[in-house]
C-alpha cells in the first residue's frame, strides 16, 4: 500500500526537475498497480507540480514563509507566508508588518548582507523606545468572547482582561476592607 498523510510535499530541485519527478512518479504508481487488474479509476493518484519558491524558510511543521515564483502553474512573485506572527489578527500590526519586511528583505535578497538586516532590525528598535510609533501602530482590539478563566492559553488580550478583573478585584475587596476611602456624594 502506498499512502501519505499530506497534501503537499516540499523538495529542494529545479522547476525542470520538479516537473521530471511528477511524471516519474505518476507512471510509477500506475506502473505498480496495473499487475493486480487494479481499476484505476478507483484508486488513482496523481502529483501536481503546482507551486514553485524561488527561496523559502521553514521555521517548523507549518510555519514557514518563502517568495512563490510560480502559483497553480502561472507566474506570480509574492511572499507566501504560513503559521507565522505577520498572519495573526491578535498581534500589534507593527510587529506584524515588522515580521514582514524583514522576511521580504531576507528572502528577496536570499542572501542580503548581515548589516542591512542589523540596520532594519535596529532602526526598528529605535522607533519602539523613541516612543515614535502612532496610537495605531502599537495597539490592538480583540474581543473576549467567554470568561477568562475559560481560554487554554493565554493571547495578550486575554492576559490583558485577568490583569483587569484581578485589579478591580483587589480594588473592591480593598474598598470593603476600609483602607480606600469611599468618596462622599
Amino acid at each position: 500500500m502506498l499512502a501519505g498523510d499530506t497534501d503537499s510535499l516540499y523538495l529542494k530541485m529545479t522547476e525542470a526537475q520538479a516537473k521530471a519527478f511528477v511524471k516519474d512518479c505518476d507512471g510509477f504508481y500506475r506502473a505498480n498497480l496495473a499487475p493486480y487488474n487494479v481499476d484505476m479509476s478507483r484508486f488513482l493518484m496523481e502529483l501536481e507540480y503546482e507551486n514553485y519558491f524561488s527561496s523559502v524558510i521553514f521555521v517548523r511543521k507549518k510555519r514557514y514563509a518563502g517568495i512563490m515564483t510560480m502559483f497553480k502553474g502561472e507566474a506570480s512573485d509574492v511572499l507566501e507566508v504560513k503559521g507565522l506572527e505577520c498572519m495573526r489578527s491578535d498581534g500589534l500590526g507593527y510587529a506584524r508588518a515588522m515580521q514582514r519586511r524583514a522576511l521580504e528583505l531576507i528572502l528577496r535578497k536570499r542572501k542580503p548582507p548581515v548589516a542591512e538586516v542589523v540596520t532594519l532590525i535596529e532602526t526598528e528598535r529605535e522607533r519602539v523606545f523613541s516612543g515614535t510609533l502612532t496610537v495605531d501602530e502599537v495597539s490592538m482590539t480583540q474581543a473576549i468572547e467567554k470568561s477568562v478563566d475559560e481560554y487554554k492559553s493565554a493571547p495578550p488580550h486575554v492576559r490583558v482582561a485577568r490583569h483587569i478583573r484581578d485589579a478591580a478585584e483587589e480594588h473592591v475587596e480593598r474598598m470593603n476592607s476600609g483602607d480606600v476611602p469611599i468618596p462622599a456624594t
